[in-house]
């Protein structure tokens, strides 16, 4: 046999096993065939799909919510400031009152930036410093902290820089004292401090700010004289009597804010111009008295005070002082009802910001609208008069006049932030301080 055949000599049973096996190997490998999933089995298969989509959904809603979240927190950031634009940095306000009238804008729950013009010493000695504000409000959220804080560098560039720097978290910490502390400091590390103290700082930066409040009262005097015929209730009704016009002065809403008497009780005349108008009829040979009504704000967030008003001009001969002063309280008991009294000697006593200042003392004070004292400021004190001349064109039959309040820069128009930072670095200017607010 050949060497693949089985020898002669093997087994019958060993020559059927080898032919087997050869069989087996010649055949093809048969596949399983896979039976159908039972019914528990596919219950089972269909449980984990449910499974795996219900947490698809519920990731999907918990990114949905927590974007929500975060469009809604943004939202109510940006209601709760008065400052929010489309720009990056806006202009809050501006004016010539220094520290004092900057604060009453600080809010805090926001972060702002602002620039500060003090003067030291006077005449060819005169210093012009420049300090920069940073206010974080302890109530602004970390968030709004950290982004709009690290615009520090961006916003001293757009204010223009500064020499001295002032940082606080509270609107009570903006005071002239800190103020002073600052730039005492700086003077004396600057060159040695000779022959500055606080006291010569608090005086120069006092007498600043009256020369600037004076000069700014000025100019928008001489805008007044510019415009045309008198919108008085006197030149509109002849026949307009004291009564009438108190009438209209007592209505928190009415079209008269400002009311002269003579010592004897006579109406000399009445107006809806708040200040500026009534400064007019302020003769300096005079004892005068008056209402004056301040508003603040318009619509439902409006408040208002009345003012008793005592004029003893100047140029007042004696006689006839004392004669008016002695009808004081008779007068009173007409003008009424007054909750501040306010007495002025000249006309640089009596502007817009030192009445402000006085009511928003009153209202601090006396604990009567303490928490709103923030909003007795010269744009709100504008947006009233607004109000009270289209009250008073309404009431006695005239056009309403055109533009509104000259807002704070006395200029009639709304100003960006760049040209309110030129007015304060203007040496000419009685502007010196300015505020503005990321966005």
């Amino acid at each position: 046999a050949g060497p693949l055949g089985p020898s002669r000599g093997a087994p019958p049973a060993t020559v059927a096993a080898a032919s087997s096996v050869a069989a087996a190997a010649a055949q093809p490998t048969a596949t399983p065939v896979r039976s159908a999933p039972s019914v528990q089995e596919r219950m089972s298969m269909l449980s984990q799909r449910n499974d795996t989509a219900a947490a698809t959904a519920a990731a999907a809603t918990a990114t949905a919510t927590a974007s929500a979240a975060a469009t809604v927190a943004t939202a109510q950031h940006g209601r709760s400031s008065r400052y929010t634009n489309t720009g990056s940095r806006r202009l809050v306000a501006h004016g010539a009152g220094g520290i004092e009238e900057l604060r009453a804008h600080l809010d805090d729950s926001l972060v702002l930036y602002g620039l500060l013009q003090a003067t030291i010493g006077s005449g060819f000695l005169a210093r012009r410093k420049y300090v920069l504000l940073h206010f974080k409000g302890e109530r602004c959220p970390a968030m709004w902290k950290m982004k709009h804080g690290a615009r520090k560098q961006e916003l001293a560039a757009a204010l223009g820089g500064g020499t001295v720097g002032f940082a606080c978290e509270r609107q009570a910490d903006a005071t002239l004292d800190a103020l002073l502390e600052q730039l005492l400091r700086h003077c004396v590390a600057d060159d040695g401090g000779a022959g500055i103290s606080l006291a010569s700082l608090r005086a120069d930066l006092e007498a600043q700010v009256a020369a600037a409040q004076k000069e700014l009262q000025q100019q928008r005097d001489k805008r007044r004289q510019q415009v045309a015929p008198r919108r008085t209730a006197l030149a509109l009704r002849s026949s307009i009597r004291l009564q009438e016009v108190l009438t209209l002065c007592v209505a928190p809403n009415g079209p008269i804010n400002w009311i002269l008497v003579t010592p004897h009780g006579a109406l000399l005349e009445a107006g809806g111009g708040s200040i500026e108008e009534m400064r007019e009829f302020l003769r300096e040979d005079l004892v005068l008295f008056g209402m004056l009504r301040m508003a603040f704000g318009g619509g439902r967030f409006r408040r208002v005070h009345w003012l008793f008003f005592h004029w003893a001009g100047p140029a007042c001969p004696g006689v006839t002082l004392g004669r008016g002063n002695v009808r004081r309280a008779a007068t009173k008991a007409i003008l009424k009802p007054t909750s501040i009294d306010f007495f002025a000697n000249a006309l640089n006593e009596f502007t817009v910001e030192i009445v402000i200042e006085k009511v928003r003392r009153y209202a601090v004070v006396d604990g009567n609208d303490a928490q709103a004292a923030s909003c007795f400021s010269v744009e709100a004190y504008e947006e009233a008069i607004k109000e009270d001349k289209a009250a008073l064109a309404k009431e006695f039959g005239v056009a309403e006049e055109e533009g509104g309040g000259e807002g704070s820069s006395g200029g009639g128009a709304q100003l960006s932030l760049e040209e309110a930072v030129q007015l304060v670095r203007d040496k000419d200017s009685p502007f010196n301080w300015v505020l503005a607010a990321p966005c």
